[in-house]
């Protein structure tokens, strides 16, 4: 994209947001439904703006534990920094980082890949 595109942008933001009768969050929604315009003929990866997320995005391993904590029967969050119990079925898909740190896969590879190169 220009400089020329930006320029304009910003020029449009200004004046908005100095009208009195524009609010801040009126421009912003302004602001970003502009960037999204100048954006659209850029896209690599149209499905990532097609309104809806795809569920085959998402890593098996976090489905597991999405299913794990949301089955009938899991027990509730603590209510206060009480540890949480980490249901056995999903201990495999976990990695300690360190005590009480997990990190887990969450999007699946092909996701990743149309991500990076959407961004990239």
């Amino acid at each position: 994209m220009g400089l020329k595109p930006l320029v304009m942008a910003t020029a449009l933001f200004c004046r908005l947001t100095s009208h009195r009768r524009f609010t801040v969050a009126a421009a912003a929604a302004s602001t970003a439904s502009m960037a999204e315009r100048l954006y659209r003929p850029h896209r690599v990866q149209p499905a990532l703006f097609a309104g809806s997320f795809d569920r085959s995005w998402l890593h098996d391993d976090f489905v597991r534990i999405v299913d794990a904590f949301s089955s009938p029967g899991a027990d509730p969050p603590p209510m206060d920094d009480a540890p949480v119990s980490i249901p056995d079925s999903i201990r495999d898909v976990l990695r300690t980082e360190m005590e009480g740190v997990y990190s887990f896969n969450v999007f699946d590879g092909a996701f990743v890949d149309m991500f990076n190169e959407e961004v990239g």
